[in-house]
């Protein structure tokens, strides 16, 4: 695959799988368009006594668990793999507003 290639196939993930789960997903778990898109993490911190960022973590450390199964044994059980890496790039991106919301 050459770089041309490369960069296309990104950018349809992208376009075509990443920000579509990120917006159903996102929904989701704001429970509505207007609400905190963080809520969940928010309040599932304020539950455990941790920060968001740890749960982020956590959440992140499920994508990445199930990618290195896949690696390792060319089988999920639940999802797809390219769910799964649309997950992982999802919650780089949810991180990246964290840290933006929060210096503000």
């Amino acid at each position: 695959m050459n770089v041309k290639q490369s960069n296309r196939e990104i950018r349809e993930f992208f376009n075509f799988v990443c920000m579509p789960l990120l917006e159903s997903k996102g929904e989701d778990y704001a429970g509505s368009k207007d609400a905190d898109v963080f809520n969940t993490f928010k309040e599932t911190a304020r539950e455990f006594n941790i920060t968001k960022y740890q749960v982020w973590g956590v959440h992140f450390r499920k994508q990445l668990g199930a990618i290195y199964k896949y690696i390792c044994t060319g089988k999920l059980e639940s999802e797809s793999i390219d769910s799964r890496i649309a997950d992982a790039i999802n919650y780089l991106f949810i991180l990246r507003n964290m840290l933006e919301e929060d210096k503000k």
